[in-house]
């Protein structure tokens, strides 16, 4: 048995207030009624221990899995190299600000060890090297780490406002894959290093609340920084659970 849980949108509005139901807030109104239904119907399956599986599909699932998917297929085509996509679906751009000698010595340092070329970038006008995940291991001094993120969409023409790969569709028709920021300049100066050593072995959400109690014990931490590797976690990991209500 598959439930979809019922949206609110301009074509239904008035049928479902007539009705009484009552909403959720969110980025779509959803009807509450919707999903406690099929809740209590799971529960009520469950425990009469009938033998048939019901398939619950919340806007959240459909939200972030299914944004996941399309993300992920689109930014396997605008990642560069020197970045990565997220766990949930996000590109990834590590970096280190820092001037222009110590970015040389961090550059020496890849080249010393063998590193793949391709895996980094330096950009002098801006102070910033940046870097695949994959060579956090040879960070190990305190530089100033940071991050940003990219999130992307396809437009039936160039927009020229952004990083585009054109995707042919046929012969004739042709899309344009495009990526944009989402998070700029997130400089992390006290808990960066630290950041780059847990994200390799993070899994899942779970695994980066578990950082966050790491962090704990680090003093003279910034609200603004705490508040950014809160936006971080959404962008490394897909939220799990029901729509919240308030």
């Amino acid at each position: 048995l598959n439930l979809h849980q019922l949206r609110c949108t301009n074509y239904n509005i008035k049928k479902l207030t007539n009705k009484g139901f009552s909403f959720i807030h969110g980025p779509k109104i959803l009807v509450s009624d919707s999903e406690n239904t099929a809740l209590k119907l799971i529960e009520y399956v469950k425990e009469s221990n009938f033998k048939f599986g019901i398939n619950y599909c919340s806007f959240v699932y459909k939200n972030s899995f299914q944004g996941k998917a399309t993300r992920v297929r689109v930014a396997q085509k605008l990642v560069n190299q020197h970045e990565s996509i997220t766990n949930a679906g996000y590109i990834r751009a590590l970096f280190i600000k820092d001037n222009h000698e110590n970015l040389e010595k961090i550059e020496n340092i890849f080249k010393k060890e063998k590193a793949d070329s391709s895996l980094y970038k330096v950009f002098p006008y801006k102070n910033k090297l940046y870097f695949n995940i994959k060579l956090a291991y040879l960070i190990n001094k305190d530089f100033n780490i940071g991050v940003e993120y990219y999130s992307n969409t396809i437009f039936q023409r160039i927009s020229y406002a952004n990083y585009f790969v054109e995707i042919p569709i046929n012969n004739k028709i042709k899309v344009s894959a495009e990526k944009y920021i989402i998070l700029k300049d997130c400089i992390l100066p006290k808990t960066g290093k630290l950041l780059l050593s847990e994200l390799p072995n993070m899994a899942s959400e779970k695994d980066y609340y578990n950082f966050f109690k790491k962090i704990e014990n680090i003093n003279d931490i910034s609200y603004e920084e705490k508040e950014n590797l809160i936006k971080i976690k959404n962008f490394e990991f897909l939220r799990w659970g029901l729509q919240d209500y308030f």
